[in-house]
């Protein structure tokens, strides 16, 4: 697989991808004709790394799928949800992605696992907001036992300054007590959509310097197919993610 076969490639990423599975995302094509359409949308906008996240849920099936057609465009898709989390005034969501290699091993589901443990008892959990029992730091100590049994994974704060997201959820002293918890910073790489600059201002406050600091991401968060893989726009400027991804020169293990 030639994805990664020099010693560093540019790639944009999407970090906020929804498919068919999701009850928010339209599609109104052939049945057998989405994995094609889906990737070539993924192609067209020029994505090279990406991560599925429907709302509270995960299809192993269709995620298999786009999974081996989208290594064929040479793309890869990492495998995650968009987890509805108990916290703050309107819920909090939090991007998850999981390591495919661990999280699904010998006919195990761990993610299907996890997603249930999580919604244990609610109904309903397919819809957006659709509360899961964790908090965000349950959540943290959640995935911190799961990668002590070996299986990797890290979060994104999704659309950090809108509904359900972390800026606008959390006041500042709840921040500050996120910005000092080694979970926090060992499991949060980054926050989606950050687009002010007196929220920039007050997180570089919060976390005591830009070092400090989670990465800036962007992901499309489609509703349906014409959105996916579409970058946003602030003041008529694109924003985009670009990853630069490294393995020493050798062929790289990622599958």
């Amino acid at each position: 697989m030639g994805i990664f076969k020099n010693g560093s490639v540019w790639l944009k990423a999407d970090f906020h991808l929804h498919t068919k599975a999701d009850k928010e995302f339209l599609y109104n094509g052939e049945e057998n004709d989405f994995i094609r359409s889906y990737v070539g949308k993924l192609k067209q906008n020029n994505i090279g790394i990406g991560v599925i996240t429907n709302h509270n849920k995960f299809d192993l099936s269709e995620y298999k799928a786009l999974r081996k057609k989208s290594l064929e465009e040479s793309i890869y898709l990492l495998p995650g949800v968009e987890l509805s989390l108990n916290d703050g005034s309107n819920g909090i969501h939090a991007l998850i992605s999981f390591e495919y290699e661990t999280w699904i091993k010998n006919n195990n589901n761990f993610i299907e696992q996890f997603i249930n443990s999580a919604f244990e008892g609610t109904a309903n959990r397919e819809n957006s907001n659709t509360r899961c029992k964790y908090n965000l730091a349950d959540l943290l100590k959640k995935l911190e036992e799961h990668r002590k049994d070996g299986r990797d994974s890290f979060i994104i704060m999704a659309h950090v300054e809108q509904n359900s997201g972390f800026c606008n959820e959390l006041n500042g002293g709840r921040i500050q007590q996120f910005a000092a918890d080694e979970l926090f910073r060992r499991n949060v790489l980054a926050f989606q959509k950050l687009r002010t600059a007196d929220i920039r201002a007050n997180l570089l406050l919060w976390f005591g310097g830009e070092d400090k600091l989670p990465a800036y991401v962007e992901g499309s968060d489609p509703k349906g197919l014409d959105e996916v893989g579409v970058s946003g726009n602030q003041n008529g400027v694109n924003k985009e993610c670009l990853l630069k991804i490294m393995n020493g020169g050798e062929e790289s293990p990622l599958p």
